[in-house]
């Protein structure tokens, strides 16, 4: 029925050490769903999708294009950044029980779905 969007599926550590899984859709702002499993975000993710789609449509009169992905992506980068902010990573890294990496992940992600849910709205 809905064209096809591409889905990003992450888990997500908790400050209790617990993990969400969380699903995004890049094309769609603002539309994510979570689930105490992979299968249930990606179900949840259907549901809200679905709304989502039927909201844009109903203001817009049309279903937004998919953009096509042509550059493959590796999920690596290299960044430098101060001494001091790395101590501080490092530090709550180890305070959180997790990886430096898994750490920085989880920053990231949640700035990036704030910056889309503000972008949503308008803000």
């Amino acid at each position: 029925m809905y064209p096809d969007y591409k889905k990003i599926v992450f888990p997500y550590m908790n400050k209790d050490g617990s993990i969400t899984w969380v699903v995004e859709f890049p094309d769609l702002p603002g539309c994510s769903a979570i689930g105490s499993s992979e299968e249930e975000a990606l179900h949840e993710s259907k549901i809200a999708r679905d709304l989502w789609l039927d909201d844009y449509f109903d203001r817009n009169k049309y279903y937004p294009v998919p953009k096509e992905i042509t550059v493959d992506y590796s999920g690596r980068f290299v960044l430098r950044l101060p001494k001091t902010l790395h101590k501080q990573l490092a530090m709550d890294a180890e305070e959180e029980g997790v990886s430096l990496n898994t750490l920085i992940i989880s920053l990231l992600s949640q700035n990036n779905e704030k910056r889309v849910a503000q972008s949503a709205c308008g803000y």
